[in-house]
């Protein structure tokens, strides 16, 4: 009777006390009931830790290798039953348990049906669009995220909203992401990426119907035109659809001047570009927030799982605070702030960008600070809390003029993002920020770090010129050095 009144304090122990409750000796038969009970307590015990709020990282190890065939019965009915939220964490949970990965993977390919199940019953094929020009392009910045960055990505925002501050930002004195769209007489569509030095001419509709495939060159172009909904996500003819629009089209893509990985959002942002020139060239009118939503359709079509602030850091000018409430349908809120003169000029002399030299691992870090957030982990719950705090309190520095609160504010940041994951930072940006010390005020990564850009403040008289040296002379290597860019 003991171990039947314990049951309801076991499925909320850590799984250590309910191995102990295994008995040493006993008959085939009763063993292998036993066996059978116990492998449905361990199931029990992580539903009962996901319940309670446990982190998962608690249950490591628990379940020695693949479910048996009663625990995979217990949690297919589980997840019958269980909303988006659940199916995530009993995914993600048993994932940790089993130290099997593909059951993490099935955490995001189950959140990734639920954002494009939502995101296309509201977006329907846009019937009755035409090309209104024989030619029109596109150009937008990259952004900076000042603050807040992880809080706006699937399922935190979802689940708690997002708080963000970020600015539109040229590098040398460009807009960075260009798009080109050109009607065609004949009736097939034309892709290209100058970047990749790739080209395709498409006489059919089911290849472009494919966004999810490893390495297609042309991946983010098929998910615009999806996303967008110039082709239909399923079914049709590509001969319709281009009679329907009264000609043929070449899509051309360009991201000049900026290194892969760099952090700045280009691949949001090249989206956000293409289907803003799409609903344009076909006639269509939008708005930055339907923008946006359409723009994290495309990235679930190409499971890379972006979030909202990318899009909206460019394609709205100028430093401002992006929130959204908690929901399936992410509604951002945009405001810009109210700056004097002053404060602006101050960020235009202090502000700037260093690259590393080094290439980010987007996927990874999202992987493991979502992951992490999915599982109960307190330092990336607490991290994720205290980032959008720290985001409202540099938007009220910058609006009372106060530059120094506000770089101090960037250090407070990067240290919650050292929290979050280790594998923002690593032995060069480390060194980068030790040997600048001296010349700086306020440092931060952009994007999710491990490479890519890195932001910083200088302190006051301190000048690119000085910085670089710097570098220079403690790297001896030119792709460690500041880049011209300007918040616009």
């Amino acid at each position: 009777m003991r171990i039947k009144n314990d049951l309801v304090f076991l499925v909320r122990t850590p799984i250590d006390l309910i191995q102990a409750l295994r008995p040493e000796n006993g008959n085939d038969m009763i063993d292998k009931k036993l066996a059978v009970d116990d492998a449905l307590l361990t199931m029990r015990a992580l539903e009962g830790a996901i319940m309670s709020g446990e982190p998962a990282s608690r249950y490591s190890g628990a379940l020695k290798g693949p479910l048996t065939p009663a625990q995979q019965r217990w949690l297919d009915e589980r997840l019958k039953g269980s909303d988006t939220a659940m199916k995530l964490r009993l995914y993600h949970y048993v994932g940790v348990a089993t130290g099997d990965v593909a059951w993490m993977d099935r955490a995001f390919e189950a959140l990734y049906d639920a954002l494009l199940e939502d995101a296309f019953s509201g977006i329907a094929c846009q019937a009755g669009g035409r090309i209104v020009a024989d030619r029109h392009g596109v150009s937008l910045p990259l952004r900076a995220n000042l603050a807040g960055g992880w809080s706006d990505v699937p399922p935190y925002c979802n689940e708690k909203g997002g708080t963000v501050l970020n600015a539109a930002i040229q590098l040398n004195g460009q807009d960075p992401v260009r798009v080109g769209l050109t009607r065609l007489a004949e009736k097939h569509v034309v892709l290209e990426s100058v970047d990749l030095r790739a080209r395709q001419v498409f006489d059919s509709i089911e290849p472009l119907q494919r966004a999810d495939v490893p390495g297609d060159a042309f991946a983010l172009h098929k998910a615009a035109l999806l996303a967008s909904g110039i082709v239909p996500l399923k079914g049709g003819a590509l001969g319709d659809v281009l009679e329907s629009l009264g000609g043929g089209f070449a899509l051309r893509t360009e991201v000049s001047g900026v290194p892969t990985g760099s952090g700045l959002g280009t691949s949001c942002i090249l989206s956000a570009a293409c289907i803003k020139a799409l609903l344009e060239f076909t006639g269509h009118a939008t708005t930055d927030e339907a923008l946006c939503r359409r723009v994290m359709t495309a990235e679930q079509l190409m499971s890379t799982g972006g979030g909202w602030e990318d899009q909206l850091g460019a394609l709205r000018s100028g430093i401002k605070l992006l929130s959204s409430p908690p929901g399936i349908r992410q509604d951002v809120e945009i405001r810009g702030l109210d700056l004097e003169a002053g404060v602006m000029e101050t960020l235009r002399q202090r502000y700037t960008l260093i690259y590393t030299g080094q290439t980010r691992q987007t996927k990874r870090i999202l992987r493991d600070i979502l992951g992490g957030y999915i599982g109960n982990e307190p330092h990336i719950v607490r991290a994720l809390e205290e980032i959008q705090r720290v985001a409202v309190l540099m938007r009220d520095a910058l609006e009372r003029g106060r530059v120094d609160n506000f770089a101090a504010l960037m250090n407070h940041h990067w240290e919650q993002s050292r929290r979050m994951d280790a594998g923002c930072t690593n032995a060069r940006i480390e060194r980068i920020f030790g040997v600048t010390a001296d010349l700086l005020d306020g440092k931060m990564c952009v994007g999710s770090g491990g490479g890519g850009f890195l932001q910083v403040m200088m302190k006051p008289g301190v000048t690119r010129r000085q910085l670089d040296q710097r570098l220079r002379h403690a790297f001896g290597d030119e792709s460690v050095a500041t880049w011209d860019c300007a918040i616009v």
